[in-house]
């Protein structure tokens, strides 16, 4: 970590790490004994504050940089949605992403209202906070589903091999962030969950 070219040491810093309040400045994250930079940003600490950052650095994934998270209630968890389905968009250039939880009641796939617009565009989505866990006494946790709605047609994408119209994933922390990876090879989703 370098604050304006000076090396404040590595991540994650020594909470006794100070800097200069109110002057801007600038941010660095560099691969640790390297020059590859990951991140940076332009910043001004306010005087008796503190500042929290959060970078991830996943190359298998392509994930390089910043993370924009919130603080997470207890029973809840952030998901970021990390979209590497490049070649999906082929057949589907225009998608919203839609997220729904399995009632144990109906047994059915029910919105939770939350929708990703043009998902297509989105490289890492803003966080999505979500209920972690069903009934606190037996643990059951929610089941998620993730359904791609096709712009140009209104309706739910089918996905091969299983022939269905959704996919689900897992939340692996609770009061944590939780990367969602979404790949794609030969039009077949695969998901893929990261803990932070």
């Amino acid at each position: 970590m370098r604050y304006n070219n000076v090396v404040l040491g590595n991540a994650p810093l020594n909470p006794a790490v100070q800097v200069e309040a109110g002057a801007p400045g600038k941010l660095e994250v560099y691969i640790k004994g390297t020059n590859e930079k990951i991140a940076d940003t332009a910043i001004t600490v306010k005087k008796n504050e503190t500042s929290a950052f959060r970078v991830a650095y996943i190359p298998e994934l392509g994930i390089k940089g910043w993370l924009n998270t919130k603080p997470v209630g207890e029973d809840s968890a952030a998901l970021v949605f990390f979209n590497k389905i490049g070649d999906f968009y082929t057949a589907h250039p225009s998608v919203d992403l839609y997220i729904f939880v399995l009632d144990y009641t109906t047994f059915q796939r029910v919105e939770t209202g939350i929708v990703i617009h043009n998902f297509e565009k989105t490289g890492l989505s803003a966080p999505v906070v979500l209920p972690y866990y069903h009934d606190r006494a037996s643990y059951q946790t929610y089941v998620y589903s993730v359904k791609f709605k096709d712009n140009a047609t209104g309706q739910f994408i089918t996905y091969p091999p299983r022939n269905r119209d959704y996919f689900n994933f897992d939340i692996g922390v609770e009061r944590g962030t939780h990367i969602v990876s979404l790949t794609s090879a030969a039009g077949i989703i695969d998901v893929q969950g990261i803990d932070l």
